[in-house]
């Protein structure tokens, strides 16, 4: 056993070191994917999002209110239009992700002692800047609250203050293991996660689908002991080791660069990316092999399949209420699966037991998609009859092609 994965690893190796595009796809483009998730969100927290102040007021109360906007991290006051139907066409083109309209009277309403309604408008297409815009313009109006109704000393406000006796039941919401609303920490993490995978399942195809034509499939075989499954095997473990480095690399940045720690058990994390490659990699075997080898349709399958994960990995969109043909989408995506391990151990701390489900739930991926993908491959080559063996498994057209 030992000795056949040996000399497996040691045939890729030597074919990798002999194939520029092969080389890069196990070194650089897993490099420079990791490095332009890094560089897309190192501000981390957006800031400076554009927004508008529409007054109809023109108060002390508006005033300070556009003050208290300025003085907020995520927005930033950049025009002051003169009517709603201004500010909606900044909207529209893209010039303000939303506006505050202070209208007439607002002043004289806070100053009476009446409730002064002010309306926050944002744009809902783009939304996690929305949201964010939204959360400051709420933020500044509540703000302004506090100034105009200062408690007296030894006075608490939840206790003291008109609102409290109006509303006996308050409610106060925190966030939870992302309190600064980091884009790194939770959707670099997971796209960079999407993004090796789909170059992983890419090189999987190929590294695959070379070995299967003529010429190629006896010394593939041969340096696995003389079975296919084993060569099958090998030859996914050896990429899913390459991988499953470049995504702990990741960690370790986030860890030692950008001051993210891991929560959970590293170790755990390290083991959950082998078994989602080594997932990978069997499903990559079976659309193969579905395709009877036509390695150019087999990358299309691969490519629409893995590029679906990010928004149907349940990573970054809830599915709680999907439909059913999205829950089953996700549900048979590898990604998925350890996207929840990953959640769980790098931000939210969980137990090791709440993810071993998950770990199981790769590991089937493996035992079922493995022995499926081998026969699929024996299957594929039937096709094309044995021929002497080309040097190095390079062959020019592999079977269905």
């Amino acid at each position: 056993m030992f000795s056949g994965l040996a000399n497996s690893i040691a045939r890729e190796t030597g074919f990798v070191r002999h194939s520029p595009w092969d080389a890069a796809l196990v070194s650089v483009i897993p490099l420079l994917l990791t490095a332009f998730v890094l560089v897309l969100f190192a501000r981390g927290v957006p800031r400076g999002l554009p927004v508008a102040v529409v007054d109809d007021d023109h108060s002390a109360l508006s005033r300070k209110l556009i003050t208290a906007l300025q003085g907020v991290p995520t927005a930033r006051v950049i025009a002051q239009p003169a009517t709603l139907a201004e500010a909606g066409a900044l909207v529209r083109t893209g010039e303000i992700f939303g506006f505050l309209y202070v209208p007439r009277g607002a002043d004289v309403d806070a100053r009476r002692g009446r409730r002064a309604t002010l309306f926050a408008f944002f744009n809902a297409q783009f939304y996690t800047a929305g949201n964010l815009v939204a959360r400051d313009l709420e933020a500044a109006a509540g703000s302004l609250n506090i100034a105009l109704n200062p408690m007296p000393p030894g006075h608490n406000r939840a206790v003291d203050s008109r609102a409290a006796r109006e509303a006996p039941v308050g409610a106060q919401a925190a966030l939870l293991f992302n309190p600064t609303g980091s884009y790194d920490w939770t959707l670099g993490a997971a796209l960079v996660t999407a993004l090796l995978h789909i170059a992983f399942s890419c090189t999987m195809v190929l590294a695959i689908g070379r070995e299967i034509a003529p010429g190629a499939r006896r010394e593939w075989k041969a340096a696995a002991g003389g079975g296919l499954l084993a060569a099958l095997v090998y030859k996914i473990i050896f990429y899913a080791i390459i991988y499953t480095f470049h995504g702990t690399l990741y960690l370790i940045i986030m860890r030692g660069v950008f001051g993210f720690p891991v929560h959970g058990s590293l170790p755990l994390l390290i083991g959950a990316q082998f078994l989602f490659y080594f997932a990978c990699g069997c499903l990559m075997s079976v659309i193969i092999g579905a395709s009877r080898g036509d390695l150019g349709f087999s990358i299309a399958i691969c490519v629409m399949l893995t590029s679906a994960a990010f928004t149907y990995g349940d990573a970054v969109f809830p599915f709680a209420d999907a439909s059913l043909f999205a829950k089953s989408l996700s549900a048979m995506l590898p990604y998925t699966h350890y996207m929840r391990v990953q959640v769980m151990q790098f931000q939210m701390d969980s137990a090791v037991r709440d993810a071993l489900p998950w770990l199981g739930v790769l590991a089937l991926f493996g035992a079922i998609l493995l022995p499926l993908g081998t026969w699929m491959l024996h299957e594929v080559m039937k096709l094309t009859p044995e021929t002497a063996g080309a040097p190095g498994g390079k062959t020019s057209k592999p079977a269905g092609a």
